[in-house]
């Protein structure tokens, strides 16, 4: 069978989950986030049920972890939560997030869900090995309303091809940046890059990950 990572402080709410799910799925589970992003790495879970409001890390914090590491950024996470979708759906899907269940349960359409990630069975995007490294960057282009900007970012992860970082400025995937790479006092230019997709858009969090369509030979790896 597949397995599910459950994660919630409420001893109450796991047991319903487990009797519920039973049968389906090889089912583990925990009540401390930090325990949770440990086995998410381990195991790599076909999904992870996760409370919003929990102690210590909160579910908002380990779904917005959890969708930037490479390692489990495919893993589908359905939110469980006992306040109204109409006040975190979105922001919760802007992080990350598959799908938003109001409690009481609807566990007619959470087990058609989980059913339907599980069989998507998402493909690694990356075929290259990812660091998280942080590198300071500068950005320079124009955004998707023709205004010039440059902006001092830091990547989160790279890789031989491409990094990941925070910009405020509003692009449109296949947008074009250039970059330089701050040394010091110095700055060296890295290249052309070009938006291959976008996280979390129109939020605090929002992220691009930028693919180099030009390149010196001496980029960080």
């Amino acid at each position: 069978m597949e397995r599910i990572l459950i994660v919630d402080d409420d001893p109450a709410m796991r047991k319903l989950l487990k009797e519920r799910l039973d049968g389906l799925y090889d089912m583990a589970e925990t009540a401390d986030p930090t325990r949770a992003l440990s086995l998410a790495v381990e195991f790599r879970p076909k999904c992870i049920l996760l409370d919003l409001l929990m102690p210590r890390l909160g579910g908002f914090e380990l779904c917005k972890t959890l969708t930037s590491l490479s390692v489990t950024q495919l893993i589908p996470i359905m939110v469980l939560s006992g306040n109204p979708a109409s006040q975190y759906r979105d922001f919760c899907t802007n992080i990350g997030a598959k799908d938003y269940f109001q409690k009481p349960i609807d566990f007619g359409r959470l087990r058609v869900r989980i059913a339907e990630v599980v069989r998507e069975n998402p493909v690694e995007r990356r075929a290259e090995a990812r660091v998280r490294l942080q590198v300071m960057v500068k950005l320079c282009g124009i955004d998707r309303f023709g205004k010039r900007f440059e902006e001092l970012a830091v990547t989160d992860d790279v890789s031989s091809s491409g990094f990941r970082c925070s910009c405020t400025a509003p692009l449109d995937t296949e947008s074009i940046v250039e970059v330089q790479v701050n040394g010091g006092s110095a700055r060296q230019r890295a290249g052309r890059a070009q938006v291959a997709h976008v996280m979390w858009p129109s939020t605090v969090a929002q992220q691009y990950g930028f693919r180099f369509v030009e390149k010196p030979a001496e980029w960080l790896f």
